[in-house]
C-alpha cells in the first residue's frame, strides 16, 4: 500500500466517526445545540457591527437617488402639476361658495323643520308630510 492509501485507510474512518458523533450530540443535546446557536449569533452579529457602514452608506445612497427621482419627476410634470394645483383650488372656492350661499339663503328665509323627523314641512302645516306627526 502506498502513503496516500494509508493515510485514507485511516482519515476515512475517522471522518465518519466524527460526523457520527456530532450528528447524534446535535440530535440529543440541546446543550451543544445551544453553543453551536449561539456562535452563530456571535458571527452574525460581528458581520453587522463590520458592514455597519457600508449600510448606512447604501441607505444614504438609496436616499439621494430617491429624492433626485422625485426632483426629476415634479421637474419634468411642473406644469401638469400647477394647473391640477389651480383646478383643485377652483373647485373648492366653488364649493365654498355654494355652502356660503346656501348658508345664507337658510337664515333668511323662515324654514321650519318637523321636530321628529327634522324634515322641511310649510309654517302652517299641523302635521309632518313626512312622518304623519303633530307639530
Amino acid at each position: 500500500m502506498g502513503s496516500i492509501s494509508k493515510i485514507l485507510f485511516i482519515t476515512v474512518p475517522i471522518l465518519i466517526a466524527c460526523t457520527f458523533i456530532f450528528t447524534i450530540m446535535m440530535i440529543l443535546s440541546p446543550k451543544f445545540r445551544g453553543k453551536l446557536m449561539a456562535r452563530q449569533i456571535k458571527a452574525t452579529k460581528y458581520m453587522l457591527d463590520e458592514s455597519k457602514d457600508s449600510l448606512e452608506a447604501i441607505g444614504k445612497t438609496a436616499g439621494n437617488i430617491g429624492i433626485n427621482i422625485k426632483k426629476d419627476i415634479l421637474d419634468e410634470n411642473k406644469d401638469n402639476l400647477k394647473n391640477i394645483a389651480r383646478d383643485e383650488a377652483d373647485i373648492v372656492k366653488d364649493s365654498i361658495k355654494i355652502k356660503a350661499r346656501a348658508i345664507k339663503e337658510g337664515l333668511t328665509k323662515e324654514n321650519i323643520f318637523c321636530k321628529y323627523c327634522g324634515e322641511p314641512i310649510d309654517e302652517d302645516s299641523i302635521y309632518c308630510k313626512i312622518c304623519g306627526k303633530k307639530q
